[in-house]
């Protein structure tokens, strides 16, 4: 899916011979046939404009520069998870041969041997930041979860937990790197269910979210990592702070093969079930709110980003005198604390977390905006 949601890509296994690549340009209004050859699709990813696609199966990698309408093989090695840089041009694939990696710094024209291994991938938005991971086999706790800081030069193992039920089966990575989720489901062995596992630290420590007990097979989360979409056997769940609750679709059909995808901003989302079709959600506009709830959203947002506590108080500050300065009527005031907050981000967050700050950065602006004759 495109960072915009308007540009939709969806592979068919089928048989050995015969699946499809299709493609949606109205956010899956409509679809129609790529000009990929047939084969039996297991992956695909693209770039943040939907315009540069990779897919694997057992025809090999196919690239395409033109949202599919053309396309070139690359290598004969099949892949079963694919991720793309927002650029497309840094991708990584994994599952070749069974556990390997191959990484590609050119959108796909060459490939090379990674030094780790793994059968599931995401990648952060510049392609340098990586996690990966592969199920446990009976008898041998040989699983886990890897990441990579410098684009799979170099891999660490991770505490996530390994026994012989966490089949580790897909992977999410917010654009940062440092908001990461994984889903425990069936396998090549029988492992799992599970619960969904998140790190807001890139890995470093795992902890499971209140997801329900189940055989996920795929999850996917917006450029912050916060808003989470997740398929498996119980259906689609969804949820809007980082894991900790989640709601049930109650409309799309469950099945243990269910795949998802996000829109950075995680308003739209699609869910492909395996003999169940395509199924398409779109947020619906907000109500207007309050410019005190308004920034109230703002110092929730600040309060769960990965900002250690000595970078976020300062923020808060501003954030609370403004809601203060508002809940008395004094808008100008309150102006002025955004504006405030606005320079405070731009000095403290943005050199080294530059899509929070922009994040933050438009949610103040937002509010003054709204509040601006």
């Amino acid at each position: 899916m495109s960072a915009d949601g308007t540009k939709i890509t969806a592979v068919a296994q089928g048989n050995v011979l015969d699946g499809q690549i299709y493609l949606s340009v109205d956010a899956g209004v409509t679809w129609q046939s790529a000009g990929a050859p047939p084969a039996r699709w297991d992956s695909v990813a693209s770039s943040a404009d939907g315009m540069k696609l990779v897919a694997s199966g057992t025809a090999g990698v196919w690239t395409s520069g033109d949202f599919g309408f053309t396309w070139v093989l690359r290598t004969n090695v099949s892949f079963r998870s694919l991720a793309s840089s927002a650029d497309g041009a840094r991708l990584v694939g994994a599952g070749a041969g069974g556990f390997n990696i191959y990484t590609s710094t050119n959108s796909g024209a060459f490939w090379s041997p990674a030094s780790g291994v793994g059968t599931c991938v995401a990648s952060s938005a510049d392609g340098t930041k990586l996690v990966t991971a592969y199920f446990a086999y009976p008898g041998f706790l040989l699983g886990g979860i890897f990441t990579s800081t410098d684009a799979g030069l170099t891999w660490r193992q991770t505490s996530a937990p390994l026994d012989l039920t966490t089949g580790w089966n897909s992977l999410a990575s917010s654009a940062e790197g440092k908001e990461l989720a994984a889903t425990i489901g069936y396998t090549d062995w029988p492992t799992g269910p599970g619960r969904i596992y998140a790190s807001r630290d890139g890995g470093d420590t795992w902890h499971a979210t209140g997801s329900p007990v189940s055989f996920w097979n795929s999850i996917a989360c917006s450029a912050d990592g916060i808003k989470l979409v997740a398929g498996g056997s119980l259906g689609v769940f969804t949820s809007l702070d980082s894991g900790t609750n989640w709601t049930w679709n109650t409309n799309v059909p469950s099945g243990l093969h269910t795949w998802v995808a996000s829109s950075t901003d995680g308003n739209k989302l699609v869910a492909a079930v395996n003999g169940g079709g395509i199924w398409i959600w779109a947020a619906s506009l907000p109500p207007i709110r309050s410019p005190v709830e308004a920034v109230e959203d703002l110092i929730h947002l600040v309060e769960n980003s990965a900002l250690p506590p000595y970078r976020q108080h300062p923020l808060l500050e501003s954030l609370q005198a403004a809601a203060t300065a508002f809940e008395r009527g004094q808008t100008g005031a309150g102006v002025n604390q955004l504006h405030a907050f606005e320079n405070k981000v731009e000095a403290q967050v943005a050199r080294l977390h530059p899509i929070l700050a922009q994040q933050l950065t438009d949610s103040a602006e937002t509010i003054v905006t709204s509040l601006t004759p």
